[in-house]
């Protein structure tokens, strides 16, 4: 599993305006239990709402997930402020990862974009206890009460049923855009000669310093697409897996170059 805490930023979000758009980036790790004490908190990202004036919101996302009751909190905050004024809307972007709660805070979109080299992962919640049996138990009771909380909001969104997201969920599931348009996950994909924007807003966040865990799974979609270009032409299943799988990078600092080239070409 990648080392999620490497994705941390010192603000894990942003916030601009453009015309009348309010442009949300929520990056790295969300809530502070994941992150250093000052990290920004839900509070923080809900009094940031509070002072958006425009009708539109393009919130972008990155993130691996993190606390779920900061999660909530924003989930819960975004959807109140898209039904709070008829005319309202919020478009929800993935730039490459929404995770765990963050995917969660994903579907409170009233449009879900991801790009082609995108990723949607749904999984159940988890926690570290320390105590007696009796504080376990207690734990893995309230686990319990909030996967079955986190499968009904993917249900409401994707219209699948509860118990199909809970399977989803004990299965750790990472979704493709392709898959989370299928499934209801997502209402558009952006082709990745259209995500230059999206790239570009990667660049601004990490300079050249994109995390590994990010370019890995950018290539790994790319080999995905270039095993499908295979079969599409013909290939049989086994060549092509083979055939991708011996397409293998050295050093992973030139990975940054070729998920750019991916996004442009």
């Amino acid at each position: 599993m990648p080392d999620f805490l490497k994705l941390t930023t010192p603000k894990w979000y942003n916030y601009e305006q453009l015309g009348d758009t309010a442009i949300l980036r929520i990056d790295g790790i969300v809530g502070a239990s994941f992150c250093d004490v000052d990290c920004v908190n839900a509070k923080e990202f809900v009094d940031t709402l509070q002072q958006v004036n425009t009708s539109r919101i393009e919130l972008h996302i990155n993130s691996p997930g993190g606390d779920v009751f900061a999660g909530y909190t924003i989930y819960n905050a975004l959807t109140a402020w898209s039904r709070a004024v008829p005319g309202r809307h919020i478009a929800v972007i993935i730039d490459g990862l929404a995770a765990s709660i963050a995917s969660v805070i994903a579907m409170s979109g009233d449009t879900i974009a991801m790009p082609e080299a995108s990723l949607l992962m749904i999984h159940n919640p988890w926690s570290v206890t320390v105590g007696d049996a009796e504080e376990h138990r207690h734990t893995a009771e309230q686990l319990d009460v909030i996967a079955d909380q986190l499968a009904k909001i993917y249900a409401s969104r994707t219209g699948l049923d509860a118990a199909v997201c809970q399977e989803m969920m004990n299965a750790e599931t990472y979704i493709s855009a392709e898959d989370a348009l299928r499934l209801g996950f997502a209402t558009e994909i952006i082709e990745n000669k259209q995500a230059i924007a999206a790239c570009d807003a990667a660049a601004e966040i990490y300079g050249s310093n994109v995390p590994n865990e990010i370019l890995k799974i950018g290539l790994a979609l790319q080999k995905r697409k270039n095993e499908k270009r295979l079969r599409d032409a013909g290939v049989s299943r086994s060549r092509a897996k083979l055939q991708t799988s011996t397409q293998r990078d050295a050093d992973v600092k030139s990975l940054h170059s070729e998920i750019m080239k991916m996004f442009k070409n």
